[in-house]
């Protein structure tokens, strides 16, 4: 059998019908319990360094908050997905790292509760910002002893090549839009 490939072939979006007549469904659009619980993740607002404390006292007084959960409440070892912390326990490794999480009776008390929550975080480092500053200082990385991808013979391949073109690009970063 011939194979047909479907790159440069127009395939319509299956979900088309439904996004243009209103008819789709998301996420906002399910009715939820009215005893359901809202989320805000609390962050720590500095670059890295060593978390000394955190307080919720203020937080867990304000209207509708139910409950603060953090490192602590999760059981031992199972604060991780992948080697990373799933909250924050002792070292902070990045602006915006989850300590932990509000739960309140509503979105908007359980995203201010979760502003109202005291992180203080000490030994702060400069961050590194590119990758050329983090070549520099390679104990910053999560992940320790990954070893180099390697194929082939680079300096064969540079010392046969008509034309060595060197320099450096940069590309920024990119969010995507998606939809659910």
């Amino acid at each position: 059998p011939k194979f047909e490939s479907v790159v440069g072939q127009p395939i319509p979006k299956t979900t088309i019908p439904e996004q243009a007549s209103g008819s789709a469904r998301y996420t906002d659009d399910v009715d939820v319990p009215s005893n359901t619980l809202y989320a805000a993740f609390v962050l720590v607002d500095a670059p890295n360094g060593t978390l000394q404390s955190v307080d919720a006292t203020q937080a867990l007084a304000m209207p509708g908050v139910f409950k603060y959960v953090d490192a602590s409440s999760v059981p031992e070892g199972k604060n991780n997905v992948n080697g990373e912390p799933i909250f924050a326990d002792k070292t902070v490794g990045y602006n915006g790292q989850c300590v932990g999480v509000i739960l309140a009776d509503t979105q908007s008390h359980a995203d201010a509760a979760a502003m109202a929550v005291l992180c203080t975080v000490s030994g702060s480092v400069a961050p590194v910002l590119d990758i050329t500053g983090a070549r520099k200082d390679p104990s910053r990385f999560f992940k320790e002893n990954v070893p180099p991808v390697v194929q082939g013979d680079v300096d064969a391949a540079f010392k046969t090549a008509d034309f060595v073109i060197e320099g450096t690009a940069c590309t920024g970063l990119q969010y995507h839009f998606y939809m659910e």
